[in-house]
């Protein structure tokens, strides 16, 4: 057993002098949701009745099972005092089986790991529950005790917004709690007085601030003080004194209130005080910039600052921590500068510089990992923020891709508490009623597992969930996992997350091999089963990889799977959406099918052309589209809003770019080629252009409009083995560009529109 389980017997001889019969009778003491769990799930094992009464109104005149820190177990020397916060203890006394712990949680887990280890009960998903059946009510001695390895342990799935019927939402809730999730139940009590993250303006509010104090907000590089709105867009000149002096009256305000309104017990203990979203740096004043340039970067500025804060209250308020973030630029930790014992860093481990689908202890994490070094040089109390592959809009899951990251969870979590975390949040996003992640439910099953235990089999659990959550497809469901596994394994390239969509992996040929897998799954499901929708919610991406790339689609097959794919997304509706959130989902649905419906035709100039000399691509493979009748394809790519330095204007700008002007790039490589179109048609109308020769790398892409239209090339890329030439194409580009800045007397609109893309062999 894992170190934090602790087993007092090895065996009870065989089980037949000390076997236990009968409990019949639930007893509790101040513990009526731990009684209510056991007495739930014992009556669906067991197929009866079960009693509860509190431990004042039982005989105590035969055995039972007694719930929380009855007068029983202390009687059989159980030191409730002993117990560490959400511990837990379940043993067996004189025939009865006691089931107790901390007070807070420690009832409850006590139960839940009962229901687990000795009756095999699983909570797989919201919808997936295990449940045996027996008929005899009979145990071995008993005697196990545990507490969870890290103290606050939260998966962020998003299910708020999933739209799902509320009695789904009831059991997404218990299915968290029952597998120890502790969000809402944390033995750290966070203040709900100001935001969880990207905090700072809930003490130095700009609105409240700026007009008199604009030296309290951050400088830009051009000397200009600024401040964003909501939580991003801007931070606070952290050198300043009296920023945190202010921020220190209003976090006294903050607790006062909290301690005023709430009774002691749930008085917070933790405040977070965090630097903003979506900026690249803290502030470049000159008093900022000596300290940036000494300590080697931004967190030393953060560091000062919420260390201020932290000592003027800490006298005061021992018990209380500031959280803190260490995130994009203040990342890396600071030379010397040590974060004071009540300040709390919650390092984020970014998802645009991290492998997320292998363990932070690979090759392709070295990076991240001397980051973790670097706090843990200054003994700093770390707490983490981690992301895992996440579904949500943008371009965090476009375009689909078939991927899991089953192998980097397990020695993740370890690696975790060995560094000092002792708090985790993981950042991971799924959707109930798009393309989701595949195996994304055996991703967090297992997270919730090894977060509370790291040193579990994980291939036990696997096997576990695959038998219990598939029934009858699990050895084909296992093959399919194994398939993925071994993919993403042997990809020698690391798998950033949003900025390399590409898997080297992800062929034709993968694919559909994936995909048959998946079929001979669902056909030895019965009809109308959970076990068949848990591998069609599988066969989604899938389905939707096949009909974004082009090629992978066997010929003559596309309707058969988009109507496979119809079929799917209803019954998944039909059966967890919630009403009023449906007319939503049966849009999107739609749109998708439109979009993966859609086959692009060749272009007559390109028609003498054969099959393995072109490619296409338009709107289904494109980010973003807007409808435009004028495009064959019926979509196009459109130039994004202006911005100070990228204006419909034919002179150059940002980048030394005109507007019109395409290009196509690899990342990797810094292969660049262009076109520069100062020759604008001007009957508005699409034409191809010819934008050159370019060798196609495994992070390349066609751009527009100074770089902020972007089209990736990534799935173009084939391993060639190092023979030349076998990714170099020709590009062209159906274009249209429109408005009075490039077309004389026009009345539309300046905008710039890409609708096709042919890639040649020529």
């Amino acid at each position: 057993m894992a170190k934090n389980i602790i087993q007092f017997t090895a065996f009870s001889l065989l089980m037949v002098l000390s076997t236990l019969y009968a409990q019949e009778v639930i007893v509790h003491a101040n513990a009526q949701f731990a009684a209510s769990e056991l007495y739930v799930h014992l009556k669906k094992v067991f197929g009866r009745e079960f009693s509860i009464v509190t431990e004042e109104e039982f005989a105590g005149d035969k055995p039972a099972f007694y719930v929380g820190q009855t007068a029983f177990a202390k009687k059989q020397g159980i030191e409730f005092a002993s117990f560490a916060p959400e511990e837990w203890l379940y043993c067996t006394k004189d025939g009865s089986i006691i089931l107790t712990g901390h007070e807070l949680n420690g009832a409850e887990y006590a139960v839940w790991h009962f229901l687990e280890e000795e009756l095999g009960v699983r909570w797989f998903t919201f919808e997936s529950t295990y449940i045996p059946k027996r008929e005899k009510l009979v145990f071995g001695e008993l005697n196990k005790r545990g507490k969870p390895a890290f103290l606050e342990r939260q998966i962020y799935s998003a299910s708020w917004r999933h739209g799902l019927q509320k009695e789904w939402l009831t059991k997404n809730i218990e299915f968290e709690r029952r597998n120890r999730l502790n969000e809402r139940w944390s033995p750290v009590r966070l203040s709900r007085q100001v935001n969880h993250c990207h905090s700072f303006y809930d003490y130095v509010s700009p609105e409240k601030y700026f007009k008199e104090h604009p030296e309290y907000f951050s400088m830009n590089k051009e000397g200009k003080r600024y401040h964003g709105k909501g939580r991003a867009y801007g931070q606070l000149c952290l050198s300043n004194p009296e920023v945190a002096q202010v921020a220190v009256k209003h976090l006294r305000e903050y607790i006062a209130k909290d301690r005023t309104t709430l009774p002691k017990e749930k008085w917070p203990v933790m405040y977070d005080i965090s630097q903003l979203d979506s900026t690249d740096d803290i502030c470049q004043c000159p008093e900022c910039r000596k300290i940036i340039d000494a300590e080697g970067g931004d967190s030393a500025l953060v560091v000062l600052f919420v260390n201020r804060v932290a000592e003027a209250i800490a006298d005061e308020y021992p018990d209380i921590l500031l959280r803190t973030f260490a995130y994009v630029s203040t990342e890396k930790a600071p030379k010397t500068f040590h974060p004071a014992k009540n300040v709390l860093v919650r390092w984020c481990d970014v998802y645009t510089r991290s492998d997320c689908f292998r363990p932070l202890t690979s090759k392709f994490n070295d990076r991240q990992r001397a980051l973790v070094e670097g706090w843990r040089r200054l003994d700093a109390h770390l707490v983490l923020w981690d992301y895992w592959n996440m579904d949500i809009e943008g371009p965090y899951f476009t375009p689909p891709r078939v991927e899991t990251m089953v192998d980097a969870i397990a020695p993740d979590m370890p690696y975790f508490l060995s560094s000092g975390f002792d708090m985790i949040f993981i950042e991971a996003e799924t959707a109930q009623f798009k393309n989701p992640q595949n195996f994304y439910d055996l991703q967090y099953w297992l997270g919730t597992h090894l977060m509370e235990d790291p040193d579990l089999d994980v291939e036990a659990l696997i096997a576990d969930f695959m038998e219990k959550h598939y029934g009858p497809a699990a050895a084909k469901m296992r093959d399919a996992l194994e398939m993925v596994r071994t993919a993403v394994r042997d990809d020698s390239e690391p798998m950033f997350y949003v900025i390399r969509s590409l898997r080297q992996y992800q062929t034709a040929s993968f694919v559909n091999r994936f995909y048959g897998l998946l079929k001979e799954a669902r056909a030895l499901t019965p009809d109308g089963s959970d076990y068949r929708m848990r591998v069609e919610k599988e066969l989604l991406t899938p389905l939707a990889v096949m009909m974004t790339n082009s090629g992978f689609v066997p010929a003559g097959h596309r309707k058969e799977l988009l109507d496979e794919y119809r079929t799917y997304k209803i019954a998944r509706l039909d059966k967890y959406a919630a009403p009023d959130k449906r007319p939503a989902f049966e849009k999107a649905l739609k749109e998708d099918l439109e979009k993966y419906g859609f086959e692009m035709k060749v272009p007559e100039q390109f028609a003498k052309y054969s099959a393995d000399q072109i490619r296409l691509l338009a709107y289904p493979q494109f980010a973003s589209t807007e409808p435009d009748t004028d495009s064959v394809t019926g979509r196009a790519m459109v130039s994004p809003p202006e911005g100070t330095n990228t204006k419909h204007v034919m002179k150059q700008q940002a980048g030394n770019l005109k507007p019109t002007w395409f290009g196509a790039y690899d990342y990797s490589s810094k292969r660049s080629i262009q076109i520069k179109l100062d020759d604008i048609p001007q009957d508005e109308k699409y034409h191809w252009y010819r934008i050159g020769k370019f060798e196609i790398g495994t992070r390349s892409i066609i751009w527009g409009f100074f770089w902020r239209m972007e089209v990736k090339l990534d799935s173009f890329w084939t391993p060639a083995d190092g023979a030349p030439g076998y990714n170099t194409w020709t590009v062209w580009i159906s274009a249209k560009i429109t408005g009075p800045a490039y077309v004389k007397d026009s009345q539309k609109e300046n905008r710039i529109f890409l609708d096709q893309v042919v890639l040649l062999k020529e």
